[in-house]
């Protein structure tokens, strides 16, 4: 286990980084593009039966012969490595979706399943789901989906704007965390007695919030604690002159996380690295 939050190039080493491929240090082979795949060539692992798709998130273990397994940006060998998953690790997938078709892994499969994990992609051929067809539902029916989808909606209506949602003291960072969970029937995200938030750094141990968020903490040592789209995300002390920050969650891997913010300035696109960041709120409607 890591000791901290790194580059990719400090998780994988050189030579993985010198590939395009799904496992660190063991090489698939990507397919010609074709249409979807009704089946794989290999049979589910003996002695385990098939299942059917799950409408909560499944965890499944990583089966790949002793290597490291590629969590990648996007469903294709050619994208970005966001992290890596143990040969015999657990993972839990939300969703999946058709990508590029690929051969090998230790079933010897052909498919263009990829599963959705904290953060990016799975190739399923890595994995023992039990099941050669997916596990999980497609990505545009689920929680992450729709939370994704709404902070990209969000983004596009009011980057550029400055949103004052309690007329006081301005367009504050609060304000466009508060018009982002309003407009998408949330409620309002807050520090308990007052109507806004004068410590943003209090919106995330507040208990007021409990009802309509999930409290995830930010943990530098674990590659899977990555927060996603449509996350709140709160700073510490150390941000704004000692009242934290809170902002929106629009993409993110384990070293940098992209957020819509305002205060500084209007609303606006922004990335930033882990540090000073207390956790984020994950509203429940997407869990």
């Amino acid at each position: 286990m890591p000791s901290a939050r790194r580059t990719v190039s400090a998780l994988l080493g050189a030579a993985t980084l010198s590939t395009t491929v799904l496992l660190a240090g063991a090489p698939a082979t990507a397919a010609p593009a074709g249409p979807a795949p009704t089946s794989v060539s290999a049979p589910a692992p003996a002695g385990v039966s098939t299942q059917s798709v799950s409408t909560q998130a499944v965890t499944v273990r990583v089966v790949t012969g002793g290597v490291p397994a590629v969590v990648r940006a996007s469903a294709t060998t050619a994208s970005g490595v966001v992290r890596t998953l143990p040969d015999g690790s657990s993972v839990s997938l939300e969703c999946h979706v058709r990508g590029q078709t690929v051969s090998g892994g230790v079933y010897g499969v052909t498919s263009n399943v990829w599963n959705r994990t904290s953060g990016g992609y799975v190739w399923d051929g890595l994995l023992d789901t039990g099941s050669n067809d997916p596990v999980v539902p497609a990505c545009g029916s689920t929680g992450a989906a729709r939370a994704a989808a709404a902070a990209q909606a969000f983004r596009n209506a009011y980057v550029g704007r400055a949103v004052d949602v309690d007329g006081y003291y301005g367009a504050q960072c609060w304000d466009l965390a508060a018009r982002f969970t309003l407009d998408n029937g949330i409620g309002t995200v807050y520090t308990g007695g007052n109507t806004g938030a004068a410590n943003a750094y209090l919106l995330y141990g507040s208990n007021g919030n409990a009802r309509a968020f999930e409290r995830h903490a930010n943990v530098s040592t674990d590659p899977s604690s990555v927060p996603r789209a449509g996350d709140l995300l709160v700073w510490d002390t150390s941000w704004g002159g000692g009242y934290g920050h809170i902002a929106i969650v629009l993409s993110a891997n384990w070293n940098t996380v992209t957020v819509l913010q305002q205060n500084p300035g209007a609303a606006n696109v922004a990335t930033y690295d882990y540090r000073g960041v207390m956790g984020w709120l994950r509203p429940r409607v997407w869990a």
